[in-house]
């Protein structure tokens, strides 16, 4: 899942495919906040700004850590940096001084709020605020947002006497119901992926699980929301494992890495190949 692997200073740079893709989302993101100033949406021209300034900042760290000789990586940084800063800008020239047209409050509010997903997603799992959490306290909090959000969507559109895009906040709890399922989903997703390479890896030897400092207690503990480590906004891009597979072989034990990188179970260990950036970990599972 590399885009590019490059070499600098003695160390390999790694720009993950999921940060050009983010890319790929920036640029077109541009245009629509430039789209809302001249419709006359502030609403949709702030969520959208907000949108961009948070892909902003997780793509600032990824190239700037992917930075080589030639500083491209830093020139694309300030690119960005800069293009959000002259388009937001440009907006708010616009909203200010343009004349006055026809208000479309209905329109500006739903679009704002659809525009809320693709934030969401990002808090969950681009910047790893579950990092090492327990995974049934947050699946817990994920079901239970996910509930209550179905379940206001549900009463006011009963209530409802018009569309729904006059109910805002009807609108809002469908889509945070959505995109909650879907973040649930997607971390069950990731969690059977890494179980099933864990099996896939020990070949019927006896193994377990280990994320940071504690022992996995059970598949909720392996998605992607919980069974990793908070991105670096420097290389390398982790400090730590995300976590760790140990097998008894019989005659001593081997221990593995998770790379989200590689979908798999990788050697060496991180804290093996520099011992300045990251403590040996302490194996406290027991194989079974």
């Amino acid at each position: 899942m590399d885009w590019k692997d490059c070499r600098a200073n003695g160390q390999n740079m790694l720009v993950d495919s999921s940060y050009i893709i983010l890319l790929i989302l920036y640029l077109p993101l541009l245009l629509a906040i430039f789209c809302a100033a001249s419709a006359r949406w502030p609403i949709t021209f702030i969520a959208l700004a907000l949108n961009e300034v948070l892909i902003c900042l997780v793509l600032s760290g990824s190239f700037s850590a992917s930075d080589d000789r030639f500083g491209l990586g830093q020139f694309i940084v300030n690119a960005l940096i800069l293009a959000l800063v002259a388009i937001v800008l440009a907006g708010l020239a616009i909203l200010l001084v343009r004349p006055a047209r026809t208000p479309t409050p209905g329109k500006d509010g739903m679009i704002a709020v659809l525009a809320v997903a693709p934030a969401l997603l990002l808090l969950l799992f681009g910047l790893g605020i579950f990092s090492r959490w327990r995974g049934d306290i947050v699946f817990a909090l994920l079901v239970a947002g996910a509930l209550f959000f179905a379940q206001q969507a549900i009463q006011r559109r009963r209530k409802a006497q018009g569309p729904l895009s006059y109910d805002l906040y009807g609108l809002a709890c469908f889509v945070l119901a959505g995109t909650v399922g879907a973040s649930i989903v997607f971390a069950c997703f990731t969690a059977i992926a890494v179980h099933w390479q864990a099996a896939k890896t020990a070949a019927s030897q006896p193994y377990c699980i280990q994320s940071g400092s504690r022992a996995a207690a059970s598949m909720l503990d392996l998605s992607l929301l919980t069974f990793r480590e908070p991105p670096y906004s420097r290389w390398p891009r982790f400090l730590r494992n995300h976590g760790l597979l140990v097998i008894d072989t019989g005659t001593g034990q081997r221990v593995m890495h998770w790379s989200y990188r590689k979908l798999s179970f990788q050697p060496p260990l991180m804290a093996n190949e520099s011992s300045s950036l990251s403590s040996r970990p302490t194996i406290v599972c027991v194989p079974s």
